[in-house]
């Protein structure tokens, strides 16, 4: 796969948990230009809403295809450019809760503090990445990964 992006796609869906990306999930939409779709399995398809968010935080997410495509099919550098973006957003970026969350979460009709508990966690498995994502490095096992297509 010949995408500047895919590493940064690849390290997004660990982050947030998104077990069904795959290439179907990608729409060509020019020479090295791809649209992203089919994102509800994020947080692994479970109810997070539901659930105590520490479960998730540490859970690596199996079936990211594109992190594992990366370490099966591709070169070393682009093995290094997947840990490399992992590596800059655990430095460089911090997740905060938008001031809407409060009126978003009435609205959905979540229960007060959803959002800020999702921030909190997602801030947490950040700084997990590099380590997530080396698995995926060392299992190498494209064809035999658990998936959810």
């Amino acid at each position: 796969m010949n995408w500047p992006h895919v590493a940064r796609v690849a390290v997004f869906d660990e982050l947030v948990g998104n077990d069904d990306r795959h290439l179907e999930n990608l729409i060509r939409r020019g020479r090295h230009d791809y649209t992203l779709i089919d994102n509800e399995r994020i947080l692994f398809g479970e109810p997070w809403f539901k659930l105590d968010l520490n479960e998730l935080r540490m859970r690596r997410c199996d079936a990211n295809v594109l992190a594992d495509t990366i370490s099966e099919g591709t070169d070393e550098i682009m093995r290094r450019r997947m840990l490399d973006v992992a590596q800059r957003l655990v430095m460089e970026t911090s997740l905060h809760v938008p001031e809407v969350a409060q009126s978003m979460e009435q609205m959905c009709g979540a229960s007060a503090g959803t959002t800020e508990r999702l921030v909190e966690m997602l801030n947490r498995r950040r700084s997990l990445l590099p380590s997530l994502l080396q698995w995926h490095l060392q299992k190498g096992d494209l064809f035999q990964a658990s998936t959810n297509r």
